[in-house]
């Protein structure tokens, strides 16, 4: 997975719905899955503890 979803997640206070376009995927769900498959934890988790 490349940097841009984190520093989305961590810089601003877009929605997961936009982070996923922004990232080419194709959907927040589709974006929600991978993210945890790479991460170990949701997007939200992510942007809680960043």
């Amino acid at each position: 997975m490349s940097p841009r979803p984190k520093q989305l997640l961590t810089t601003t206070m877009l929605s997961m719905s936009d982070v996923a376009g922004a990232c080419g995927f194709n959907g927040a769900s589709q974006f929600g899955k991978t993210f945890r498959e790479f991460m170990g934890q949701t997007p939200l988790e992510f942007r809680r503890r960043a």
